[in-house]
Order: structure tokens, then sequence, then C-alpha cells
């Protein structure tokens, strides 16, 4: 039988859910696509505010944010609308994963600026990150050889590795890095995608 200290022993053991290959797409004058992929089934809870608003905490994503019914491991589309053309937001999102013990992800926010006509946007189809797994060092294709701004970080959103690639620089180098899930920013200064490499 489990008492009642052992109970509150698991709890705190539980895992907290997590999001992975989040970006923004379709970036247009006033409507934006969130893309993000769930660890686990639960219920998203979203905002997208002005980049210079003050960020929410996960509980006020939960009480005042929109929300989205989520599948495991299967891709969600957000669409974003009522936006102002060429200026700066940042999306951010939690997941609980729906269990009887409310258990949220961290917040994670990634930032956006919509466009004017004729700015390029990124298409994730067209990023690849090589290997992945990787043991350290890895690749990040670049086409038509622009220049893009790559923030690296961790599972807890801490920033371990920044810098600018481009197509014949595109090599990055994480041999100083623990084993383990980062997320890779990939920012043109017009759109943003997400993806994540894994250290092994």
């Amino acid at each position: 039988m489990t008492d009642a200290s052992e109970e509150i022993t698991l709890t705190n053991e539980i895992i907290p859910p997590v999001c992975t290959d989040i970006s923004i797409t379709n970036i247009a004058q006033t409507t934006a696509d969130v893309l993000v992929t769930p660890t686990t089934d639960g219920t998203l809870y979203y905002s997208v505010l002005l980049e210079s608003e003050t960020a929410p905490t996960a509980a006020e994503l939960v009480t005042d944010g929109n929300s989205e019914n989520v599948t495991a491991d299967l891709p969600a589309t957000i669409s974003i609308t009522g936006l102002e053309e060429n200026t700066s937001y940042t999306a951010y999102l939690v997941l609980d994963d729906g269990v009887s013990v409310k258990t949220l992800s961290i917040v994670y926010d990634t930032d956006f600026t919509t466009i004017e006509t004729g700015f390029k946007q990124l298409n994730t189809n067209n990023i690849d990150i090589f290997p992945n797994p990787s043991k350290g060092v890895f690749n990040i294709n670049v086409e038509n050889s622009q220049e893009l701004n790559v923030t690296i970080s961790d599972v807890t959103g801490k920033i371990v590795l920044q810098k600018i690639i481009n197509s014949t620089d595109n090599q990055i180098n994480m041999n100083n890095q623990t084993k383990g899930i980062y997320n890779v920013q990939i920012n043109n200064g017009n759109s943003i995608i997400t993806k994540k490499i894994i250290l092994n």
C-alpha cells in the first residue's frame, strides 16, 4: 500500500509534457500559422501578443488564452488572424497533458513579424538538419545563399548557442553540450521555423 508521502514523491517525479518542431509559417500581412507537435495528448493553450507586451505565465495562458485539443506526435496547425501588417509579435504556448494532476509544459515562445508584399518566407520543407540524431556536429541547409539567425535552446528554454549561417557556413558544433533534445530556431528576419536536434 502506498502512503501519502510516497504519492507526493511520485507526483513530483512526473515529467512535464513537451512540444517539438514549433514554427511560424504562412506569415502574411494580417495572418500566420503556428505549427507545433505535442509529445502527448492534451490541450494546447496559446496566445499571440505584441512583442513589446509582457509575457504571460503558464497559469495565465490556461486562464486567458485560446485552446486547442491536440494528439500526441500529430502536428497541429493553429491559424492566427487579425494581425497588423509589418508588426512584431510573440506566440506563447503551453501544453497541458490532461492527467488528473495538472502537469504543464514550460511556456514556449516564438517571435515573428508580419510581412509586407514581396518579403520572402522560410519554407519548413526546405530547411533540413543533418545528421539528426547527431554526435555533436551537424549542418543546416540554406537555400539561395540567404543568411539565417540560428538560436538553439534546451528543453527548459535556456539558450545554449547562437550563430548566423549561410550556404557556405552552415555547420553547428555542439560537442560541448550534454546529450538530449534541443530546439533549433531558424530566423531570416522575416519568418521563423523551429526544428529539433537530438544529440546522442
